[in-house]
């Protein structure tokens, strides 16, 4: 092959490359908390993603989930990180996430070509992309077992907390945590232990949505502590939460905190019992 013809064939074939990938619409995990909430919670809650999908759109799930085999580290490598930048991103622009953690693999490629000479750098940067390239093809080649998978991870289910862990996070936040490191969180997670035993024994009151926040709904959330005197505790599945996630999930435009229970103990009725009257009493 003649250089001329060499430098037009991979010329064409950067071009091809670039193009294809321009169009991954992987879901974030913000927006896979939405559509698994929508589903859940249908009276309450919608999702961008689950109406999408209803339309048709295709969905390539976080690579993590799916894939098995020999190449599994580099797929969910290049597909997990690429789903981690997109809320930096041009919506759906894996290129533009290629160019931001490989752009010296992609200026390499770029510049060898504009300049038409080989290297052993250009060599080893096109191995790359070609590399991520296959990667991409065995997904969109096994689109339609993912999204499967994917649908059926998504079906609601009453054992799933996602819900529970959006209240602890908002509720968290409103506390200042994120300004603290995360052993610092213990006396607020008290607190809002304290609120999930008084709903669960029925002495607060639910002021919004009791038919989705039932006592049911709280007291998952809890459990006895080691020590009786001290009542009862969060599960580890909330306090392990980090402040990235925290940070994360309040970031959440489709799951506001108005939208949940409220975050302050005094918003809570108090049930008073009613008054006994003696017996004999005028």
């Amino acid at each position: 092959m003649e250089a001329q013809d060499y430098w037009d064939t991979i010329s064409e074939k950067f071009a091809e490359i670039s193009a294809s990938l321009k169009y991954i619409p992987i879901p974030t995990q913000n927006e896979i908390d939405a559509y698994k909430i929508s589903q859940n919670y249908p009276s309450l809650f919608t999702s961008v993603l689950r109406e999408k999908r209803k339309a048709g759109h295709p969905l390539f799930p976080p690579a993590a989930k799916f894939f098995r085999g020999e190449n599994r580290k580099d797929s969910v490598g290049i597909m997990e990180a690429i789903s981690r930048a997109k809320g930096d991103l041009p919506d759906n622009d894996a290129l533009a996430f290629i160019w931001k953690e490989h752009g010296r693999e992609m200026s390499i490629i770029k510049d060898a070509i504009d300049k038409r000479i080989a290297s052993a750098e250009f060599a080893w940067a096109w191995g790359e992309l070609c590399r991520g390239w296959s990667v991409y093809h065995f997904i969109v080649a096994t689109q339609d077992e993912m999204e499967r998978q994917f649908e059926t991870g998504m079906k609601g289910t009453k054992s799933d907390k996602t819900l529970q862990k959006y209240w602890y996070a908002h509720f968290m936040r409103s506390r200042g945590v994120l300004k603290r490191t995360k052993i610092d969180r213990s006396s607020d997670a008290k607190d809002l232990a304290y609120v999930c035993e008084m709903i669960a024994n029925g002495q607060f009151l639910v002021p919004r949505n009791p038919e989705i926040y039932t006592r049911e709904w709280f007291e998952v959330m809890i459990k006895p502590a080691k020590d009786p005197k001290e009542g009862k505790i969060l599960l580890k599945t909330y306090t392990d939460i980090s402040n990235e996630e925290i940070a994360r999930m309040t970031a959440n435009p489709e799951i506001v905190k108005g939208m949940l229970p409220p975050l302050n103990d005094e918003e809570f009725p108090l049930v008073i019992p009613p008054l006994r009257v003696r017996s004999g009493s005028s």
